[in-house]
């Protein structure tokens, strides 16, 4: 591997999260000329500066192994895939993989972003995706769930956002908070401050009294949905991972009975 690639990888890796030098300095403790100075090969970092860089940015394990060995590095040994090698599924191969299901299926990335959504799932929510905004931060769940057009249909609407609240409190990459979260999740604030007022006020009336949940491999919850004509269609959503390492998950929302499987034919491609 060429000795430079790692510099390339790591600059990359900062724009994909969407930082810029400044903030990954601030997070990782280093001057931003420190950062600025490695991403141009005009120095070498130690291993521990580079893997202070690297949990600032979240790096997926894989990715993260790379980097480290094209600088010369031993690999990290304690992430997930040291404990279990299973593969995992691509963005792109996740996407080709939901296109199979009937029912509403998606999938999120660490931070909660909607990263890719089977034709039930846009169908039911009344979305196109990929004309949808650009920025990350509006396919997020909670940013989402200050749009009025998915939450006044989401019938039990406290309920689900105490659960994806509950998520990101519990996050095993690292809790988010309102106060102290990271830039990526100030941008989903402040996006989700510029969505309707009365559901952002609830959804952080409900951030201050929401528990965490300890992150697990698999957990569920309820969804009703308000479908065509105005019917409860009732759901059992679960998420599951699609790849540990990169920590993408996959939900399914399967319908509970007939009547939520007439609703999503009622919408079309059932």
């Amino acid at each position: 591997m060429d000795d430079h690639a790692w510099s390339e990888r790591l600059r990359r890796a900062r724009r994909g999260a969407g930082l810029t030098q400044t903030e990954v300095a601030r997070i990782a403790g280093l001057s931003m000329q420190t950062v600025r100075a490695y991403e141009r090969r005009r120095r070498h970092p130690t291993r521990p500066r580079l893997i202070a860089i690297l949990d600032a940015l979240h790096v997926e394990w894989a990715e993260r192994n790379a980097i480290l060995t094209a600088a010369g590095y031993a690999p990290d040994g304690h992430g997930p895939g040291a404990r279990r090698p299973i593969a995992g599924c691509t963005r792109a191969e996740a996407a080709g993989e939901l296109a199979h299901y009937s029912w509403p299926v998606f999938m999120l990335d660490p931070y909660g972003t909607v990263v890719a959504a089977n034709a039930a799932t846009q169908r039911l929510w009344g979305i196109d995706l990929p004309r949808e905004s650009g920025e990350r931060s509006g396919r997020n769940v909670l940013t989402v769930l200050a749009d009025p057009r998915f939450s006044d249909r989401l019938l039990n609407w406290d309920a689900a956002a105490m659960r994806m609240i509950a998520m990101f409190k519990g996050n095993h990459r690292g809790a988010e908070g309102i106060d102290d979260g990271e830039p990526q999740f100030r941008a989903v604030l402040n996006r989700l401050l510029c969505g309707d007022a009365g559901y952002a006020a609830r959804l952080l009336r409900l951030w201050q009294t929401t528990a965490a949940t300890a992150a697990r491999t698999r957990w569920s919850y309820p969804i009703v949905w308000r479908g065509p004509a105005g019917e409860a269609l009732r759901f059992h959503g679960f998420a599951s991972p699609a790849d540990e390492d990169a920590g993408l998950l996959f939900h399914d929302w399967i319908p509970l009975d007939g009547a939520a499987w007439a609703g999503l034919a009622a919408l079309g491609g059932c």
